[in-house]
């Protein structure tokens, strides 16, 4: 029986043991274990080609890992692996369900090269995203019936809440073609979050942008986790990934090398002579 005022114990959102992706002849995730634990910012960082989107695909229904299981936490009902409604009692296998089924049980990602309605509005983009996790689907935010305009405003409203929240309120009527780099990478996560997750996936959501944006996404870091929305952070840039993470994992040639805090893992990382932080030489 724990003390009477003890703190409680964490809990998981997600749980990796041994997973495995194996891409033709050659070996993308080796043997990967690792926990996270809810609320938290969890980083995945290493080199080009170590994994860290691999693994991503594992979690979200894109590939399917040759062994090993991911267990998630959902945060309330969700449905089977393809449809049935069930309450979750406690952690759901994500290895073998879709990528749509994946999103149904709360969790939602961005890309290392944004996917977006490019021939849409940003407003639109994000819609898409409200409306998708209200299961009616892609069409059914642009071309509405008259019985569905209460939820569509509704929807607006709240696309317009999330365009404020990442600074891209006044580009709301814009096509997502003509945004630049770094707002692209604003709005797919403003969409993300359309879709109400309660883990979010980044991958690399600070590559290829400006110093004023880079900033903006380490601040992100925070804002969200006060939403209670946890975040797995693959980044390539370590630097970023300790300073915003509560753990950090290294991968390497898709093998976890180093886990622990941003402070231990900071440490260990002179050590790995084969992965050094951009501009990290000789030191």
């Amino acid at each position: 029986m724990p003390a009477p005022n003890s703190a409680p114990p964490p809990r998981p959102i997600l749980d990796l043991a041994g997973l495995t992706l194996r891409l033709g002849g050659l070996t993308s995730l080796a043997d990967v274990s690792l926990r996270q634990q809810r609320g938290t910012v969890l980083a995945i960082v290493g080199p080009n080609g170590a994994g860290k989107t691999s693994l991503l695909d594992c979690l979200t229904g894109i590939r399917r890992p040759s062994r090993g299981s991911a267990h998630f936490w959902p945060t309330r009902r969700v449905r089977g692996a393809e449809g049935a409604g069930a309450e979750a009692r406690g952690p759901v296998e994500l290895v073998g369900r879709s990528a749509p089924a994946v999103a149904r049980l709360g969790i939602a990602r961005t890309f290392q090269e944004t996917r977006l309605f490019d021939q849409l509005t940003a407003l639109d983009n994000v819609r898409v995203g409200i409306e998708a996790k209200a299961g009616g689907g892609t069409w059914r935010a642009l071309l509405p019936r008259s019985r569905e305009r209460r939820e569509i405003r509704a929807a607006r409203s709240a696309a317009w809440d999330l365009l404020e929240f990442v600074g891209l309120a006044d580009r709301a009527g814009d096509r997502a073609a003509c945004l630049p780099h770094g707002a692209r990478r604003r709005l797919e996560i403003a969409r993300a979050l359309g879709t109400r997750p309660s883990l979010l996936l980044l991958d690399e959501p600070a590559a290829g942008v400006t110093a004023v944006d880079r900033a903006w996404f380490a601040g992100l870091v925070g804002q969200l986790q006060a939403r209670g929305v946890s975040v797995l952070l693959a980044e390539h840039d370590p630097r970023l990934a300790l300073a915003v993470a509560d753990a950090v994992v290294v991968l390497e040639a898709g093998a976890v090398v180093a886990a622990g805090t941003p402070a231990e893992v900071g440490a260990s990382l002179a050590g790995l002579g084969a992965y050094r932080a951009p501009g990290a030489a000789g030191r």
